[in-house]
C-alpha cells in the first residue's frame, strides 16, 4: 500500500498523541519531538484537507500547540547553553546561574500556559476532517504521485524562503 497524505497525517497525529504525557511532564525530548511533529502535521494538512475553510479551527489548534511548544523549547535550549557557559566560566558562574534560574522560571510559566490550552489528544479532532469522499479516495489511488509533487513544491518554496532570509541577514549567519 502506498503512503498517502492521509495515512502520513494519521501516523503523525498518533505520534503527537503519544508525546502528550511527556509534554505534560515537561520532558525536554517530548517537547522537542512534539514541536517537530506539529510542523509535520501543519505541512500535511493542506494535502489532506484542500478546502481552505475546512479544518481552520484544527489548523489553528495545531499552530498554537506548535508555537507554545516552540516557546518552551527555546527556553530549554537557552537553559542548556547557560549551563554549559556556567561550567566553562566559573568566575561568572553566579551571574549565569541567576540567568538560568530566571529562564527556568519563565519556562515553567510558559509550560503552564501551554498545558492549559493543550488538548488531551489531537487525533479525534482530525478524524472528522479526514472523512474522505469517494472522489478523494479514488484520487488517492489513481494519482498517488500528485501529492508528492505538491509537497515537493511546498518544501522547495520553504527552502527558497529560508535561503532568501539568510541572504538578507548578511554577516549575522
Amino acid at each position: 500500500m502506498h503512503a498517502t497524505p492521509t495515512t502520513l497525517l494519521v501516523s503523525q497525529l498518533q505520534l503527537l498523541d503519544a508525546q502528550m504525557p511527556g509534554i505534560r511532564d515537561g520532558d525536554i525530548e517530548a517537547i522537542h519531538a512534539g514541536r517537530v511533529t506539529t510542523r509535520r502535521v501543519r505541512e500535511l494538512l493542506p494535502l489532506c484537507v484542500p478546502e481552505a475553510s475546512m479544518g481552520d479551527e484544527f489548523r489553528r489548534t495545531v499552530r498554537n500547540v506548535g508555537r507554545g511548544l516552540g516557546r518552551v523549547r527555546d527556553l530549554d535550549v537557552e537553559i542548556a547553553l547557560l549551563e554549559q557557559v556556567e561550567q566553562r566560566v566559573p568566575r561568572a558562574g553566579s551571574l549565569f546561574a541567576l540567568r538560568r534560574h530566571a529562564a527556568e522560571a519563565k519556562k515553567q510559566r510558559r509550560l503552564r500556559k501551554l498545558l492549559k490550552r493543550l488538548p488531551d489528544r489531537l487525533s479525534p479532532q482530525a478524524r472528522l476532517l479526514l472523512i474522505r469522499s469517494p472522489r478523494q479516495v479514488l484520487h488517492d489511488r489513481v494519482w498517488p504521485a500528485a501529492w508528492r509533487t505538491i509537497l515537493r513544491d511546498q518544501l522547495q518554496s520553504r527552502r527558497e524562503e529560508a535561503e532568501s532570509a539568510l541572504a538578507r541577514a548578511g554577516g549575522v549567519y
